[in-house]
């Protein structure tokens, strides 16, 4: 009874699947193999004969226009050099592998077709007949949508609508602008001054409303219909507006719903017809290149000068005589899977693993707005993007953290120990396919380990056998290429569209998983990063909700869920997301495959990767360690191959062979490495078959180690004994994708010090003593605006009044930014009462606003250490004198353009501090060549960091000897005040500076107090990243300061 129930899988599949095939069957390729490795001169004139079919004529051309008119005039007789004619060879032999061996589909290369779990498996594809889905690339749609709103006729009759990432922070409304530079869109965050009649605005178009009707609304004794307009007119510029008219990826073809909604309005025919004739064209049975040539044509009336290249995209469905596997291969499958996804899944996103600390740090058992929490300015952010990480620092873009590159000490685990025993006992025996057993794969498997498989999720891998009925009585192998989750859909829901019921059969797997959280609304994540993105990301409306965000969506309004609607908590350990419009948990899916970590959309990335919360995403064999390996034997558990053999070749292994040429060296190699005749040659996520009895094959090889260094090579399995996918002409390779789920059945809960010396000066001083130390946590620029328009008019006042003898303040990090203020009164016991009730007084505001989200008073230490007994006192005064220098500086740089000038305002008040000091132009440059030395230490003091900060010198070179001359009178009023603050400085610190120097003669040198003065200096004075700025601005004062010198060496020397 025990057994039986270990043989129970706890994962069902569905009752269809996608089988994928490439356009040819296998055998075409291996008799020009053949054909070629006996007589290499038959290449050319092979190829001719096999370019003569109009289908692959035409898969050339929607693959590449360019590589097809060079064919064309290759097929007609045009003469080329033997240079160009080998190059247009060995692409068109590469495009010709690409389509009998790799089932990706993509064009006409490789196309898919639905199958049904049966009682008997049989695959036979109906060959040379296919069906075309056909649709403009999304960026063509994208770009010809946008042109086409623009036009007047159109602009005032479409709708608008209040873009769907805008959210209310403080007195402001924030949202995501982006650009398309080039076709690639880049985004920022954006924000306006919050008014009433902003919001009478979105809630006018809410439910979208024309340009006539924003303005008509806005109109008002005070408002005439011309200033109305013209305020539209910028909400629709700043992108605070959008037209219905923006791309959607889910729903029907957006180029289909572009049509329609152009024909809804008033003089638009032509371009409605204009539009259906592509569509026409695109639907319609025509065949071959002419057509999409005019399409182009069609389309250059909205977008002159047109590109051929990526105009189309078509999915390829096979038509299938029969599409059957047996339900017994699912259920060894779904069997099987369940060990291997607890054994080598692995759960945990290190992100989110880090928001739930920062969370409950902030803001313990509360539930936020999202967009307030994952703002990375006000809230804590998310990701790469968390509060204390936003660089608001142009200078120090590209400078990494020597500290992030550190290296990380993972613990050596059962399984790695596993791992490695099984390696070397088939490396010991010349194994080329180690055999896992059940047993092993139990034994390092942690218990509980089966929770971290999601409920729905994926299988994707090749079948191989001799023949469909072998499949049947249990005798295949299943080469694994992925499984994932959540959910079943990601890699079926771009193909969904041109299948009706695949797009059925998803819409009930999807119903099943919702069945799992009946209290819950499961959402899809709706988003287009990239407009050609868009070809990947388009699928049907699978969900009944959906979550947009940047992009229109495809379901009715009462079943969008926005951002600005979700509120976030985390209850037990679970992040948890709320619709306050529905009252219901929101759990976020995304049905379609994209690699959302490449992006730099903070919500975006957080809703995809809440998707996988205590669940692992898939499963994958790892070698870990030992993956830089030359040589990785093949693995396998049953039937299911979880990592073939693979080959790193490098181009130096070619060195040691004397033979010369291409071929001879392949040989060569081949026979040193032990490598079998045909290997896939891997390029990412691309596999190209190449034949070593062939020298075009050879050549491949040869090129790419000499062009890239080293190559990985993987072994091939296919051969036309093992495929069994028939065709008329020959047997096909292919790929299956399983849908899979958890059985509801099988349910398993799961929960959701430093050493001080004797002194007599005091060292610490608590609150109600002389000095008052407060902290005001913010964000980073938010501190900024506290700093100049509250601490800086008050400190002034308190200065003034003689409430206080003594103030300043730096910003830090802990667990996060905060700004830290010192108040000091040695001769007025309860002074503090007041300050403390002033700034609760003044920060209110902010609090209520979530700006400022925590105010502390603490213990003050002091730095004796580092700052010495017996010059604490004037390095407090130093201080003094600085912060309110650094304030006055800060409150005259604003915007873009003040970023622009902050850090040369450093380096000119560093300067003139080592003036202050009395430093000689040679002790300037030897202070500051110690820190920028230092600081490249720590940044890890590498030949591309040097690359950087000189191309960063070479760039602003000039400009610093401009502003250290007094010379820039272009900005002369900015630095006339800057130079009043700075001089201002100095002639208070006068008597400091003296003090110190008499006393640091006796007990510390004056260059080692200097450095941390100047440290302190930076920290006031940028917004983030200060010790960045730091390394940047000492090596530009070091290389400002050698210049310096050798210009007026060379003065003495004219003299």
């Amino acid at each position: 009874m025990k057994d039986e129930k270990r043989d129970q899988p706890g994962i069902s599949g569905a009752d269809f699947y996608l089988l994928r095939t490439p356009l040819l069957p296998v055998a075409h390729l291996f008799r020009l193999n053949k054909t070629i490795a006996e007589d290499k001169t038959r290449l050319e004139a092979l190829l001719k004969e096999i370019y003569t079919d109009t289908l692959l004529q035409e898969a050339i051309y929607i693959s590449s226009p360019v590589l097809y008119d060079e064919m064309m005039k290759w097929l007609g007789g045009a003469s080329r050099s033997k240079k160009d004619l080998d190059k247009l060879l060995n692409s068109l032999y590469k495009y010709y592998c690409r389509m009998c061996t790799r089932s990706t589909p993509y064009g006409l290369f490789a196309g898919c077709s639905t199958g049904e779990v049966s009682d008997k498996s049989d695959l036979k594809l109906e060959e040379g007949s296919y069906r075309m889905n056909a649709r403009l690339d999304m960026n063509y749609v994208s770009e010809l949508a946008a042109v086409i709103a623009a036009l007047p006729e159109v602009k005032r009759q479409i709708k608008y609508y209040p873009n769907n990432s805008i959210y209310k922070m403080g007195d402001q409304l924030r949202y995501i602008e982006y650009k398309t530079v080039d076709k690639y869109r880049t985004f920022r965050i954006s924000s306006v001054q919050y008014a009433e009649y902003l919001q009478l605005v979105m809630d006018t178009c809410r439910d979208g409303a024309t340009l006539d009707a924003i303005a008509n609304k806005l109109q008002t004794d005070d408002i005439s219909s011309e200033e109305a307009e013209e305020f539209v007119e910028s909400l629709l510029e700043s992108q605070l507006l959008v037209s219905e008219l923006e791309p959607a990826v889910t729903g029907d073809f957006f180029f289909h719903v572009l049509i329609e909604k152009l024909e809804r309005l008033n003089d638009t025919t032509t371009i409605v017809a204009q539009l259906k004739k592509v569509n026409s064209l695109l639907e319609g049975e025509k065949r071959g290149v002419d057509k999409y040539k005019e399409i182009q044509t069609l389309l250059s009336v909205f977008i002159p000068g047109s590109s051929e290249k990526d105009l189309v995209q078509i999915d390829l469905y096979h038509q299938s005589v029969s599409n059957r596997l047996h339900s017994s291969l699912v259920q060894d499958l779904c069997r099987d899977t369940a060990l291997l996804y607890a054994a080598l899944g692995m759960a945990g996103n290190v992100f989110l693993d880090t928001f739930r600390k920062d969370f409950a740090n902030r803001y313990e058992e509360q539930e936020i707005p999202l967009t307030e929490v994952l703002d990375p300015e006000s809230g804590i952010g998310y990701g790469t993007f968390r509060n204390g990480s936003v660089e608001f620092a142009p200078l120090v873009k590209g400078i990494g953290n020597a500290a992030e590159r550190g290296n990380s000490n993972s613990s050596f685990t059962a399984f790695d120990k596993f791992l490695l025993n099984k390696y070397l006992e088939a490396i010991s025996c010349g194994a080329k396919e180690i055999i896992l057993l059940e047993e092993e794969l139990r034994s390092v498997t942690g218990r509980g380990s089966e929770n971290i498989i999601p409920v729905s999720f994926h299988l994707h891998g090749s079948l191989l056998a001799d023949s469909a009925a072998a499949i049947d009585e249990g005798r295949y192998r299943f080469c694994l290429r992925s499984a994932s989750g959540p959910s079943s859909a990601i890699l079926l829901g771009r193909f969904a569209h041109g299948d009706q019921k695949l797009c059925d059969g998803l819409k009930e797997c999807l119903r099943d998983e919702e069945k799992w959280y009946p209290d819950a609304i499961l959402a899809e994540i709706v988003h287009l990063p990239q407009a050609r993105v868009g070809n990947v990301l388009m699928r049907p409306a699978l969900r009944d909700f959906e979550i947009p965000y940047l992009c229109q969506p495809g379901v009715e309004r009462d079943r969008q869920i926005t951002i600005d609607d979700l509120m976030v908590s985390v209850v037990k350990g679970e992040v948890v997301l709320r619709s306050k419009r529905l009252n219901k948990r929101v759990i976020p899916r995304m049905s379609t495959a994209h690699n959302f970590n490449n992006g730099t959309l903070v919500v975006y990335k957080f809703l995809c990767d809440l998707q996988t919360q205590h669940v692992a995403g898939g499963f994958r064999w790892n070698w870990g360690v030992l993956d830089d390996r030359d040589f990785l034997p093949a693995v396998r558990y049953r039937q299911i191959i979880l990592s073939r053999a693979r080959w790193r070749i490098t181009r130096k292994e070619l060195q040691q062979f004397n033979e010369q040429g291409e071929w001879q060296h392949i040989q060569q190699l081949r026979k040193a490495r032990n490598l079998p005749q045909q290997v896939l040659l891997v390029d990412y996520d691309n596999e190209l078959l190449i034949d070593l009895d062939t020298h075009i094959g050879a050549g491949i090889l040869y090129k790419e180690l000499q062009k890239k260094g080293s190559v990985v090579l993987l072994e091939f399995l296919g051969q036309p004994h093992e495929t069994i996918v028939e065709g008329t002409s020959g047997t096909y390779l292919n790929e299956v994708v399983f849908p899979l789920h958890r059985n509801m059945d099988n349910i398993i809960s799961a929960p959701v010090g430093i050493k001080h010396t004797a002194s007599n000066i005091q060292r610490n001083f608590v609150p109600g003593s002389p000095w008052l130390y407060v902290k005001i946590y913010c964000g980073m620029r938010h501190a900024e605006t506290i700093l100049t328009d509250v601490i800086a008019p008050y400190v002034s006042s308190l200065l003034e009044g003689k409430c206080i003898t003594g103030f300043f303040f730096i910003r830090y990090v802990d667990t996060d930014f905060h700004l830290r203020l010192r108040f000091y009164n040695d001769q007025k016991d309860g002074f503090w009462e007041s300050i403390l009730k002033d700034l609760q007084a003044l920060l209110h505001p902010y609090v209520e606003e979530h700006i400022v989200y925590r105010i502390q008073t603490d213990t003050y230490k002091r730095e004796l250490e580092r700052y010495g007994e017996t010059t604490i006192i004037h390095a407090e005064s130093f201080f003094q004198f600085d912060s309110i220098a650094a304030l006055q500086l800060i409150s005259i740089l604003h915007g873009d353009e003040g970023e622009r000038f902050r850090w040369l305002v450093v380096i000119k008040s560093v300067h003139q501090l080592l003036e202050d000091f009395g430093l000689t132009l040679s002790g300037k440059r030897a202070i500051m060549e110690k820190l920028s030395t230092a600081f490249m230490q720590e940044f890890g003091n590498s030949d591309a960091l040097e690359i950087h900060l000189n191309e960063i010198y070479r760039k602003e070179n000039s400009y610093i000897r401009k502003v250290m001359a007094g010379q820039d009178d272009q900005h002369e009023d900015i630095w006339r005040d800057v130079t009043n603050i700075i001089e201002k400085r100095s002639r208070a610190l006068q008597s400091v500076v003296a003090e110190l120097k008499q006393q640091l003669q006796q007990y510390d040198s004056i260059e080692t107090q200097l450095r941390s003065y100047i440290h302190m200096l930076i920290n006031r004075m940028m917004i983030s990243s200060p010790r960045k700025h730091e390394l940047v601005i000492y090596t530009l004062m070091k290389k400002y300061y050698i210049s310096i010198e050798s210009i007026m060496k060379q003065a003495k020397v004219i003299q």
